[in-house]
This record gives structure tokens, sequence and C-alpha cells, in this order.
């Protein structure tokens, strides 16, 4: 899964310090996600940065199905 966070924080022209204002995430955080270092996020922090942005959560995720093997999904 790839996290969307900074192209779509710029498409709706939010600085990190709007973002963390409206959503309550801390700008280092949201500096962490976009860098990739924070990697299995919760659905409820994902929520926050949706409903902050004003957009669906599936728009801050790319999922790549052939990353997963049928055997072992998660």
């Amino acid at each position: 899964m790839k996290l969307l966070l900074k192209k779509v924080r710029t498409q709706k022209d939010f600085s990190k310090r709007k973002l963390s204002i409206e959503s309550g995430v801390s700008r280092s955080f949201l500096d962490e996600l976009e860098r990739g270092s924070k990697r299995n996020i919760s659905v409820k922090l994902l929520c926050k940065l949706a409903c902050a942005m004003e957009v669906e959560i599936g728009d801050l995720v790319e999922c790549n199905c052939s990353e997963y093997d049928k055997q072992n999904k998660t």
C-alpha cells in the first residue's frame, strides 16, 4: 500500500501546518508519513486526514494487489 498524502495535500493546497491544525496530527508525524517512515497507519488516522482535507480515504492510498500473494493476504 502506498500513501498518497503529499500528493493529495498539495492538490488540495494544504500546507503541513494547515493539515496539522485541521486534523490534529502533528507536523512531525505528517513528515514521517510523507517520507514513508510510518508504514502501518490506522484507519482512524486516515479518517482524520481525509476529513480534514474533505476527501475519501481511498484518495489517500494506492493498493497494488500484486504485492500480496493469494495465501498470505494482509
